[in-house]
Order: C-alpha cells, then sequence, then structure tokens
C-alpha cells in the first residue's frame, strides 16, 4: 500500500521544480528533466491549474508556472487533489458502522489519521524545494 499515488508524486515533483525555477518551465522540459511519461504529466499539469496551483503561458516562451505561493501548497493539498481526502479506515470518512459503540480501533486509528494529516499539511512545496539544494534533477536522483 502506499499513501503517495504516483500522480501525487508527479504532481509534487513538478511544483518543487516550477518554485525552483522561478518562472515558466515548458511541460516538455518538465518531463523530460523528471523523466514523467509526456502525455501522463499533461493531465497531472491540467488537474493543478484546474485546482489553481499552476497557470500556463501559450506560444514561443509558454509553458507552466505556480498560481500560488510555494509557501501556501502542501502535501496535503495535493492528497485531496489527487486522491482525495485522506483516511485511514471507512468509518474515519463517516461511514455508518455497527461496531462504533464498542469498537477499539477507532480511537487509536483516529489520533494516528490526525498525526499524519498534520504532517501532510506540514510539508509545503517551499520546504521541498531546500531539499534539492544538492540533488541535480535528472533520472537518478529523483525519489
Amino acid at each position: 500500500m502506499h499513501v503517495v499515488n504516483k500522480c501525487t508524486e508527479y504532481a509534487a515533483l513538478s511544483l518543487v521544480r516550477m518554485a525552483e525555477t522561478g518562472g515558466v518551465v515548458p511541460a516538455v522540459e518538465l518531463a523530460k528533466t523528471l523523466d514523467i511519461p509526456h502525455p501522463f504529466l499533461r493531465g497531472i499539469l491540467r488537474t493543478l491549474k484546474e485546482a489553481g496551483l499552476v497557470d500556463s503561458r501559450r506560444g514561443q516562451n509558454g509553458g507552466f508556472h505556480l498560481a500560488k505561493d510555494p509557501e501556501e501548497i502542501t502535501m496535503l493539498d495535493l492528497l485531496d487533489i489527487f486522491q482525495g481526502p485522506f483516511h485511514l479506515t471507512e468509518c474515519q470518512e463517516g461511514a455508518p458502522c455497527s461496531r462504533e459503540p464498542f469498537c477499539p480501533l477507532k480511537p487509536e486509528l483516529s489520533f494516528v489519521e490526525k498525526e499524519i494529516i498534520l504532517g501532510l499539511r506540514g510539508i509545503r512545496v517551499k520546504d521541498l524545494v531546500k531539499n534539492t539544494k544538492n540533488l541535480q534533477w535528472k533520472k537518478e536522483s529523483i525519489c
């Protein structure tokens, strides 16, 4: 089981690269630099644009750039956009459960879920950019 799927991972990497460059980055360049299939990345960028996290510019100097401050974009935002709200179990989503009155799991799992959400909310694109200072953007050094 992976908490972060490929869409969310690729979205985060794309946002980090845009934040690092500070300008417009062509989708083809992002795909090549991050070793992400271009057609797959186009869908991710479209979703990020619809969510208001990036904007695009057409033309010769076209590409994508951040539409929001990297300080304000969190991993929790990306999980919500690409995977839906984070929950450990169905009962954490508010689904009815016949065992709720006597379930020994819910209090403990609720605590863990809240801690994970706090952790994901604390990881901002700005922080991830700091992690790239000693990396080279090529296939061998990503993740």
